[in-house]
């Protein structure tokens, strides 16, 4: 669980079951003003529950100590200027606007500090029709602040208490607004996440890649846990941590279009190192467009628990031009002869991703991606050229590339890094290369490497790229 979030989902449900509030999930959560969601609602969710609420059409006094001492304070600010806010209006069976409210200063309790339109229109049976307000005081928000509410159209939907124009307490009255006070609190102070979770955070590292599928896009979802971080329990001498993982994916719908949960065991060695990962890959066919990801891993033993939302974008690879798949960074690629199956598998390849994308010194990188839509000659013969483009602190002695199959064309220093070409030849329009970085020479730095292949048989010789970045750690 992060430290600071844009609200809290705790006060957005009980606020939407309380006031018939529509609420939209969609950038973290977003609050849309419609019938029975308004600028209450924003704050609500923000400060929380007011220590004391009056209204136009019920007013309450402030009884509560630390309550009045919040409304004394702003009295005393304003000063004279309350009679700007109090001072007596009289209406003689017409229509009139201004500002202040027809009480004496004597008897004002339970009204707001900051100035609010008036606007009366006496009927003929005596009665009066005026704006409705509503104020909100928070007595340890930032020292005690005051928050007035107006509805405008008497529709029932609240906005902030506008600034009384051509006052001459202008400044002031700025100074107070409603609209201003909330904004400068929320910048001092961000919306905590107070959700108990039941149990403290777990380091989590995550980071995704999407490839062609048989369905559209396989997206690929890499997570890694520090093993150290994990409770142990022994059966049988052995000594196992274990993690509780769960992978929801929702549409534009915020429709669950794929799930996968699973309950993971690992033998912990006696000799297990700082930093050693907990790695788990889930792979998920959709179809191109933007997608809702949810993730929660949680440790069984030591009830320790992450979570994760966000957004992915899938690529739409189709079935012409030339394309390059994502770039997934790997711990270790190995070539199988077996025909297991397994999450790790990429046809003979078996790929481990790093989903800290950190390494240590003298760990080597490897690279894998794929290209899809190649040009075949008149023999059936693709031909291309991949160039890597690797930038850092020192590009001098940044790296060699060792893996790979083809034909290197040569090595050069670029204005910010060192590219390495090679020519590649095949006959299929769909390849998958792996590639090694021996970065050994480098220390304590974060490296960007580009891909970027042409297409040497295709008219035009058209090209596509994609980058990466990850960390040498000591």
């Amino acid at each position: 669980p992060t430290p600071t979030t844009r609200v809290n989902e705790r006060r957005v449900e009980h606020y939407r079951r309380v006031h018939h509030a529509r609420v939209n999930y969609s950038e973290g959560i977003e609050v849309h003003h419609g019938r029975g969601w308004d600028r209450r609602g924003d704050v609500y969710i923000r400060f929380g529950h007011p220590d004391h609420q009056s209204w136009s059409d019920y007013l309450v006094f402030e009884t509560d100590e630390k309550v009045a001492r919040v409304k004394n304070r702003l009295n005393a600010i304003a000063g004279e200027a309350l009679e700007e806010v109090y001072r007596s209006k009289h209406v003689h069976g017409q229509s009139q606007s201004g500002y202040g409210v027809e009480f004496a200063i004597a008897e004002i309790k339970g009204m707001p500090t900051f100035p609010i339109p008036s606007r009366r229109s006496v009927m003929a049976n005596g009665s009066e029709l005026g704006y409705k307000w509503e104020v909100w005081i928070y007595a340890e928000v930032a020292g005690g602040i005051e928050v007035t509410f107006l509805d405008p159209t008497g529709k029932g939907l609240y906005d902030y208490a506008p600034v009384p124009p051509n006052s001459i307490n202008h400044a002031l009255w700025s100074s107070l607004a409603p609209e201003n006070v909330v904004a400068r609190v929320a910048n001092r102070t961000p919306s905590i996440y107070n959700y108990d979770y039941g149990g403290d955070p777990l380091d989590f590292y995550l980071y995704t890649a999407d490839f062609r599928d048989e369905k559209g896009t396989g997206l690929e979802v890499y997570m890694g846990v520090p093993v150290d971080q994990l409770g142990r329990k022994e059966q049988d001498g052995v000594v196992y941590a274990s993690l509780d993982r769960e992978v929801v994916i929702y549409n534009s719908s915020l429709q669950a279009v794929f799930r996968d949960s699973v309950q993971a065991q690992e033998i912990v060695p006696g000799d297990v190192s700082a930093g050693t990962l907990m790695v788990d890959q889930v792979r998920a066919g959709l179809r191109p467009g933007k997608y809702f990801m949810a993730i929660q891993v949680r440790d069984p033993v030591s009830k320790r628990i992450q979570v994760h939302k966000g957004y992915v974008e899938l690529e739409a690879y189709g079935d012409l031009g030339l394309r390059l798949s994502d770039l997934e960074v790997a711990g270790l690629v190995t070539e199988r002869e077996d025909e297991e199956v397994g999450k790790f598998r990429k046809g003979v390849l078996e790929v481990i991703p790093m989903p800290s994308k950190t390494f240590v010194k003298g760990q080597t990188v490897y690279l894998y991606y794929e290209l899809y839509n190649l040009v075949r000659d008149s023999f059936g013969q693709t031909k291309y050229r991949v160039d890597y483009t690797l930038k850092g602190s020192d590009p001098s002695s940044i790296a060699r590339v060792l893996g790979g199959v083809g034909r290197l064309l040569g090595r050069s220093t670029q204005k910010d890094g060192v590219r390495v070409s090679y020519e590649h030849s095949g006959q299929s329009d769909w390849e998958s290369i792996y590639i090694s970085l021996d970065v050994s020479p480098v220390e304590g730095d974060e490296l960007e490497v580009e891909v970027q292949v042409t297409d040497l048989n295709a008219p035009g010789k058209p090209s596509d790229a994609k980058t990466v970045r990850f960390v040498l750690g000591d």
